[in-house]
């Protein structure tokens, strides 16, 4: 344990303070220990919260990127069924869906 002691400037000594104020000193110490260690679990948790929410993130943006894969591929096929649509038409063709009976 280390002596606490202030300093009188007017006496030009330490003076040595009481049992109470010495009590208070060390409560208040204790005090300042657990809201640092309080204050540590907490920073712990929102680091823990942010990282979830940054791995959340990473998995929507890895989805979003799936479905606008998904959307550029039904795009092509349809751009590739139409021509096919084009080139049978040209040929004197159709296609069922196309045919006159189905009111196409």
């Amino acid at each position: 344990h280390a002596l606490l002691r202030l300093f009188s400037p007017l006496e030009n000594d330490w003076c040595p303070l009481s049992r109470e104020v010495r009590q208070l000193w060390w409560q208040a110490q204790q005090q300042l220990l657990e809201e640092r260690a309080r204050a540590d679990r907490e920073q712990a948790r929102a680091d823990r919260e942010q990282a979830r929410a940054d791995h959340a993130e990473t998995r929507a943006d890895r989805e979003q990127a799936r479905a606008d894969h998904a959307e550029t591929r039904a795009q092509a096929t349809m751009e590739k069924y139409a021509r096919l649509q084009r080139f049978l038409r040209e040929q004197g063709m159709t296609l069922p869906d196309e045919h006159p009976e189905n009111g196409a």
